[in-house]
């Protein structure tokens, strides 16, 4: 099953929430290439099935993509939902190989500080380093690919979060696109779902935390 991509969007906010919080929203902005087994295609042209080069497990089939719109009325609304761009070479020197545009809540793969491991760190998280910062005006398309398991994937040459359907993640999303999540993983819709889908594929954090371990 996929949501918005048949050309189609899975949902467009144009109001604030009853809540009047922003949804937690971690993806990809349409435009990124992704690597797969045929090449670097753009995520917007990706199709549940294709198989997506990870880290850990080579190449793994999508099972579930969504899509969703937001609105520069919306994002005004709500900045904090503004994209993050990465400038080409920015988190190394080397990577990524282009400008690559993701929602501020997309973990990125780095190594902690002091010789540590690799961890995933929200993008926002990233913007004190120079060639990443907050995207401009305009409104966007943010994209969620799901996989078996949560995986780290490749986008122009950087290592980053696949989908993970925590519960955050899945107050995010629209309600037809969460209804596709459960009929694909049934068991997400147990208190335990998310042991059962297996958790993240690296310890989480962000740079303050890491900073204060260091």
């Amino acid at each position: 099953m996929c949501s918005g991509c048949d050309g189609s969007v899975g949902m467009t906010i144009r109001r604030k929430t009853n809540t009047g919080k922003a949804p937690y929203t971690p993806c990809f902005v349409a435009g990124c290439r992704i690597a797969t087994d045929r090449g670097a295609v753009a995520v917007e042209d990706l199709r549940v099935g294709d198989r997506v080069l990870t880290r850990d497990h080579g190449y793994r089939p999508i099972r579930w993509i969504g899509a969703r719109e937001f609105t520069e009325e919306t994002l005004t609304d709500f900045p904090e939902l503004r994209p993050v761009t990465i400038a080409a070479g920015a988190l190394d020197g080397l990577l990524p190989s282009a400008d690559l545009t993701v929602s501020p809540q997309h973990r990125m793969l780095i190594r902690a500080p002091e010789g540590g491991g690799e961890v995933l760190v929200p993008a926002i998280s990233l913007t004190a380093r120079d060639g990443i910062a907050v995207a401009g005006q305009g409104g966007v398309i943010y994209y969620h690919l799901m996989f078996d398991a949560h995986e780290v994937i490749c986008s122009e040459g950087a290592w980053s979060e696949s989908f993970l359907p925590d519960a955050d993640a899945l107050a995010g999303v629209h309600s037809a696109q969460l209804r596709e999540i459960l009929t694909i993983f049934p068991e997400l819709a147990r208190p335990a779902g998310l042991v059962s889908y297996g958790g993240p594929a690296r310890h989480c954090a962000d740079m303050a935390g890491l900073s204060a371990a260091a």
